[in-house]
């Protein structure tokens, strides 16, 4: 067996494991859904009606349902892009009209970008009935996330095929270097951007979150409301150094108490001393280098484009080698993604961890109880089906969580509060 069979064979073992993987986690998750469907957890008794958590279940199934279908898409969309040979064509129509140039190798990664982007969009769409979204893709329903990628990536990939078409020693490294500081700053400013709110007037509860901070040793602008709904961070901290601003969902004013209030920004404070986004940006950087190094390597072998149904003989432009080899890392890199959420977590695990010496813990648990309990918060996960899905835990499981690092002695002082 070549080299380019061998590869070939294992390339479509792991995309047909894909599909049976993802399907067997949705599986899973059906059926707990299915299971809990009828039972409030007790925690969110009091703040969820019966028919209020069926209904969640119910648009949570069909936001499982959809994301499921739209992964096997992908997946078929990268074995006809490969396989049926719609890459080499698209590829040369493009080339045709274009040239040959950096710009025509661009448009050619850009326009199979298009393709899934659209497939996205229309999923997200279909997903409007449901929570919202949640497992869906920021690109999808977010223009300035789509702008701000779409300039970031112009910027890259015009730069990485530059460097490549003229041969420069180490292009690779140097491709790295500026997506290790642009992806970041992408996300950062698209944050800014995003939550901006407006200043919190002046008042008895804006005083006292002033002393909470100050308290906490948290240096803050100031504290900000908006009216836009955050799935999962009805708080966020934005900016940096001095000038960061704590951003709340207005609706917690009328539906927290201030402790409560304070908890949930102990929390997010708790995510920011521990440099979640810092963390989350090594982690992106250290596969970002594999990325580009495997890319190198890879680009340079017969077999790599044999065994993608492509004949390397006819010609294969840098733009066509990125798309086939983006695909490749996309299939193989699906079983290791519980790698990258549980280190996620743990950083989850600490912030809490420091915000429950911050305050009382009840408080925190009632919070994220009326936080979330509009927003599907009810409906608990399958653990393995989250690991892949879910970078952060479910509320039930923060709860639990919370729970646990609790003194001992005060674990069991509220009888509504589930067993650790």
């Amino acid at each position: 067996m070549n080299s380019g069979l061998t590869f070939e064979t294992i390339f479509l073992i792991f995309l047909l494991g894909n599909i049976v993987l993802s399907f067997f986690l949705y599986l899973r998750q059906v059926r707990l859904i299915n299971q809990e469907r009828g039972r409030i957890p007790h925690v969110f008794a009091g703040q969820v009606s019966i028919e209020a958590h069926q209904s969640a279940a119910d648009k949570c199934l069909r936001i499982d349902q959809l994301y499921e279908i739209r992964h096997i898409v992908f997946l078929l969309l990268v074995f006809i892009l490969s396989f049926c040979g719609l890459l080499p064509w698209q590829a040369s129509v493009t080339t045709e009209f274009f040239g040959d140039g950096v710009f025509a190798q661009t448009a050619v990664v850009l326009e199979v970008a298009a393709l899934f982007l659209i497939v996205d969009a229309l999923f997200a769409v279909s997903s409007q009935s449901g929570t919202g979204g949640l497992y869906f893709s920021a690109l999808s329903n977010r223009p300035l996330a789509l702008l701000i990628g779409l300039v970031s990536g112009l910027i890259l990939l015009t730069v990485t095929f530059a460097l490549w078409d003229s041969e420069t020693k180490g292009w690779w490294l140097w491709s790295w270097l500026i997506s290790a500081f642009l992806v970041p700053a992408s996300v950062w400013l698209y944050e800014v951007l995003a939550f901006r709110g407006r200043p919190m007037p002046e008042s008895p509860l804006k005083d006292r979150l002033n002393e909470f901070l100050t308290k906490a040793g948290f240096v803050s602008g100031s504290v900000f409301l908006s009216d836009r709904s955050a799935a999962s961070r009805p708080v966020r901290i934005v900016g940096l150094g001095s000038a960061r601003k704590i951003i709340l969902e207005s609706r917690l004013i009328d539906q927290l108490t201030p402790l409560e209030t304070e908890a949930l920004i102990a929390i997010e404070i708790g995510r920011t001393k521990y440099c979640s986004a810092v963390k989350a940006s090594v982690i992106f950087m250290f596969l970002s280098f594999f990325f580009f190094l495997f890319l190198e390597l890879a680009v340079q072998q017969p077999w790599f484009y044999q065994g993608l149904g492509v004949n390397p003989s006819e010609g294969i432009g840098h733009g066509e080698a990125f798309v086939l080899y983006s695909m490749a890392v996309f299939v193989f890199m699906f079983p290791l993604i519980p790698i990258k959420n549980l280190f996620m977590r743990s950083v989850e695990e600490n912030a809490e961890r420091f915000s429950v010496k911050l305050l009382d813990w009840n408080s925190m648990i009632s919070a994220i109880v009326k936080a979330f309990a509009d927003k599907a918060g009810s409906i608990a996960a399958d653990p393995l089906y989250s690991i892949f899905y879910i970078s952060h835990p479910d509320e039930l499981c923060r709860i639990k969580a919370i729970q646990r690092m609790a003194p001992r002695h005060t674990r069991q002082r509220d009888s509504w509060l589930p067993n650790a």
